[in-house]
């Protein structure tokens, strides 16, 4: 829960605070909400894209109306202290994008400006301050639920953010803060203008305590987020992988390359040459030590210069310099080498005052050939396809060149594995009838979608909450890894089979051993009062009925802004792009299993549907939970 590993127990509505805050690895920088709900910044962005074009009724009322539900969703979400804060250019918002996409169109002007005054407000401290009570007030409720909690953890994200806050910076002052971090604290009220930096004799380590209460941590972060851009010389150093200067040094303007392990062997052992290295990391008060500089041979620093100011956001400013730098210099050599890694260095007045570890892009683990069980499947399918498998047809051909292209969607971008994932959807559908993609989509994958998303649910957050070890007491261990052994079952060689069924046995034990407080024991009550009955499961397969409509409606939308040219935001192509990912593996899977069983692309998807269907219809009715979810 805390940085440093400094844990409480029981904990309290700090310590879901802390987890909510503290980012260190680069997936965190992830939203918790789920793929349907995406916050008011990146709905707002959208909108206004959307209302700035001319609105053809032919084609764009889709996208509009998509656009326009995800806003009119993301403001209903919104917490209290954020809709008061925001006032009238909330009310005016809301009473602006009412109505069907045609009468959106004939108020363009208005629903524009009303969105303009809204998004205008980021950068007002106040906003940020109004978003962090928001959060404040979901951890300090635990009977709120996990989707309040996630909803306003991400929107407090995206507000620093379009308010032109680093928000990972600032994110980890208030986690340190929140863990009673002395120098962080300090920090704290440096930003908060409670004592000036030059006055502080001795900073003390990060990982001793200050002696702060909760309710004093808190209202220390509000300060900080009231605070004002401080006033310094900011500089800034960022980090490129696979990378190599001739000289020792490279300088292009404001920007300076350093060779990574000159300057980590400098800072280390010093010599003749420390004369050399800038003021910032020379400091004896800068929070830095050798380790936080890479020693790889192949790694450059950039050190970003960037003068006297306030400035709300040096560590982005100073990022779009270098990248923009490195990228044209990319265009000329053709390489994919100079991977920009993730983390960062801000100094400010020669001091460095924040830091983010230097890590590589995440990129997924291979799997070591003898865990990897496509041999056990092969296995499986054997009897099923060995009979059918002479039978190689043109279709099949054309199947597996399209799982190419599924292949090569998962490494590309979001944005350019929308386009290869929906077209491989459409691929599927030619086969399967010729309806349209999206058509084809809900006919056919709706209800095995809300089967799968229910009983993955469940097995994601069992799995997680079992292996945790760390989020709960030590009484809870040995209860927690017998758990964990029949959810998840190793067999000699090293290889996993998960049990949703074994999951769900083990729901009522997790969710009495978490605290309510927890984001885990959120997730798993919120589970609970699903599962609890047939009845509350088939009430929860209508409330995954509305977020597959809400996200089917979002990717046909970003689709075909992408195919057209309309506006698609980074953030909202990201939302979709695993639903659209998932949606095609689904798809033509069934497709390539029903050409080589025989039965054809059609007809394998008409039993899946029947089959889904038939599940979905008899929820109700069933005798208890197991028996629902799992027939």
């Amino acid at each position: 829960m805390f940085p440093w590993g400094l844990s409480r127990f029981p904990p309290t509505d700090v310590d879901e605070l802390c987890e909510a805050l503290v980012r260190w690895a680069p997936r965190q920088d992830e939203p918790w909400s789920t793929a349907d709900a995406v916050d008011l910044v990146i709905a707002a962005s959208e909108a206004q894209g959307w209302i700035r074009r001319p609105y053809n009724p032919k084609y764009d009322w889709q996208s509009w109306g998509s656009a326009f539900s995800d806003l009119r969703s993301a403001a209903g979400r919104c917490g209290p202290h954020l809709q008061a804060e925001l006032g009238t250019d909330f009310g005016d918002l809301v009473a602006a994008i009412q109505g069907t996409p045609a009468q959106l169109a004939a108020s363009q002007s208005v629903v524009d400006g009303a969105l303009a005054k809204l998004r205008a407000r980021w950068p007002e401290p106040s906003v940020a301050v109004a978003a962090w009570l928001d959060l404040v007030a979901a951890c300090r409720d635990p009977h709120l639920g996990s989707d309040v909690l996630a909803g306003r953890r991400d929107l407090f994200w995206a507000i620093l953010s379009a308010g032109g806050r680093n928000a990972r910076s600032t994110g980890n002052l208030l986690a340190g803060i929140l863990a009673d971090s002395a120098a962080y604290v300090i920090e704290g009220r440096v930003v908060a203008g409670d004592i000036k930096r030059g006055d502080v004799a001795v900073w003390p380590r990060s990982d001793h305590l200050a002696g702060l209460e909760d309710a004093q941590r808190v209202a220390l972060c509000e300060r900080v987020l009231a605070a004002p851009p401080h006033r310094g010389h900011h500089v800034v150093w960022l980090a490129f992988a696979h990378a190599h200067i001739h000289a020792g040094t490279q300088v292009m303007g404001p920007i300076t390359f350093y060779w990574s392990h000159w300057v980590r062997a400098v800072v280390e052992h010093g010599g003749p040459s420390r004369d050399h290295l800038p003021a910032e990391l020379k400091n004896p008060e800068s929070w830095l030590s050798a380790t936080d500089i890479p020693e790889l041979q192949d790694v450059v620093l950039a050190r970003v210069d960037l003068g006297s100011g306030a400035i709300a956001d040096p560590v982005a400013r100073a990022t779009d310099l270098v990248h923009a730098a490195v990228a044209l210099a990319k265009f000329h050599t053709g390489t994919t080498n100079w991977k920009a890694m993730n983390g960062h260095l801000h100094a400010v007045d020669d001091r460095v005052v924040s830091f983010s570890p230097f890590l590589p892009p995440f990129e997924p683990p291979g799997v070591a050939p003898y865990l990897d069980a496509t041999g056990d499947e092969l296995a499986r399918l054997a009897a099923d396809l060995g009979p059918h498998l002479p039978a190689v047809g043109r279709d099949l051909h054309d199947a597996i060149d399209v799982l190419h292209w599924w292949h090569e969607a998962g490494d590309r971008s979001a944005l350019a594995a929308v386009l290869l994932d929906v077209r491989v959807v459409e691929f599927v559908a030619s086969r399967a009838g010729g309806k349209s993609w999206h058509k084809f989509l809900d006919e056919t994958l709706k209800n095995a979608w809300i089967r799968d998303e229910a009983r993955l649910r469940l097995l994601n957050t069992c799995t997680e909450a079992a292996g945790s070890f760390d989020m709960v007491a030590a009484e809870h261990h040995e209860t927690l890894q017998a758990l964990y052994k029949v959810i998840v079952e190793y067999d000699g060689a090293g290889a996993s089979t998960l049990h949703v069924d074994e999951a769900l046995k083990a729901l009522p034990t997790l969710t009495a051993t978490y605290p309510p407080h927890s984001r885990l024991g959120r997730r798993l009550a919120a589970l609970s009062n699903r599962l609890n009955s047939p009845a509350a499961l088939h009430r929860w397969s209508d409330e995954l009925e509305s977020e597959w409509k809400t996200c089917r409606d979002r990717l046909q939308r970003v689709r075909n802004a992408l195919a057209h040219g309309g506006p698609a935001s980074e953030a909202v192509v990201a939302s979709v792009a695993p639903f659209g990912r998932q949606l095609a593996a689904r798809a033509l899977s069934v497709a390539i299993h029903g050409l080589l069983d025989g039965r054809g692309i059609s007809a394998a998807h008409a039993e899946m549907q029947k089959e889904a269907l038939g599940w979905r219809t008899g929820l109700a009715g069933a005798p208890d939970v197991a028996t629902a979810l799992f027939r």
